[in-house]
């Protein structure tokens, strides 16, 4: 199908308590139209209460929004890096690592997007690698009633200069009332949106969608460049992810996505015996087991 096809709406529930919660999208809701993302998240926390985690085979991406407060990533690798508000970290899990993260202040609210996004095979079996994305880094366009970070990418002619290992645009838009913004679509690549708050219309050449607060839309497989214009019916706030699929056999178990199951297998195996390493935490106390 050379037409761009799209998904239904969704509204994913909202998990969690006081003290952390997300609302998570998932890409096998979305008919595969989210490739290469597995998931995306929007969430808040006060406090370390998921631990440290093992992670093989995909890319995690922490973005933190402006208003936020701090947000601690420390890894079995040895990496930790403080990611200010506005900034983004892309961490390339391949062979694996155990990492966790927390607000840097305990009891501060952190707010930001998670972003799982699968690696092609070759990725999957190299060494984990980070890359920063400081505010600094992120251009911006302003026009009268429109503001858009291009935290990674580019759009209208903007571009974030960043080589991350695999193309990303991220924009994060804010939209007021009665204003519009338009982004082409590159052919043959997905894009997601992701609504932080407020109403707007999305359309395609298709049709026209209205948005609002904690919804996201999927769309890929065009052969052709799409405009998506967006209308502010409101002021509002939201999230476009755009990228090239990766096409590739994936198998997965928690935050670990293998080419086969056979390699998922072998990275639980790895990961039990220490070859990820390990974080142990007694009180405020991290510390970093190196992997064997």
């Amino acid at each position: 199908m050379d037409r761009l096809q799209i998904s239904t709406v969704i509204t994913p529930q909202i998990i969690g308590d006081e003290k952390f919660f997300a609302r998570k999208a998932l890409a096998k809701d979305f008919s595969g139209l989210m490739n290469p993302l597995i998931g995306v998240e929007h969430f808040q926390m006060k406090s370390d209460v998921l631990g440290p985690h093992a992670n093989a085979g995909m890319a995690s991406v922490t973005y933190i929004f402006e208003k936020s407060a701090s947000y601690r990533s420390l890894d079995s690798r040895g990496n930790e890096k403080v990611i200010t508000p506005g900034s983004m970290l892309w961490t390339t899990t391949g062979t694996g690592i155990v990492d966790s993260g927390f607000p840097e202040t305990e009891g501060a609210i952190v707010d930001g997007i998670k972003m799982y996004i699968h690696s092609s095979t070759d990725q999957k079996h190299s060494e984990p690698t980070n890359v920063f994305i400081g505010t600094d880094q992120i251009p911006e366009i302003r026009k009268r009633g429109l503001r858009v970070k291009i935290v990674s990418g580019e759009t209208s002619g903007t571009k974030n200069n960043t080589v991350l290992p695999h193309p990303l645009t991220l924009l994060h838009i804010f939209l007021e009332r009665g204003n519009q913004f338009t982004h082409k679509l590159p052919a043959k690549w997905s894009g997601t949106i992701f609504v932080i708050g407020g109403r707007f219309d999305l359309s395609t050449n298709q049709e026209t969608f209205e948005l609002d607060e904690g919804m996201v839309i999927s769309m890929a497989n065009s052969v052709h460049v799409e405009a998506l214009t967006l209308l502010g019916i409101t002021d509002c706030e939201l999230l476009l992810f755009s990228s090239p699929p990766i096409n590739e056999k994936i198998v997965s178990k928690g935050s670990m996505a293998m080419e086969s199951l056979t390699a998922l297998i072998k990275s639980i195996v790895g990961y039990k015996n220490g070859k990820m390493g390990f974080i142990k935490i007694k009180g405020q106390i991290r510390n970093i087991i190196r992997p064997t």
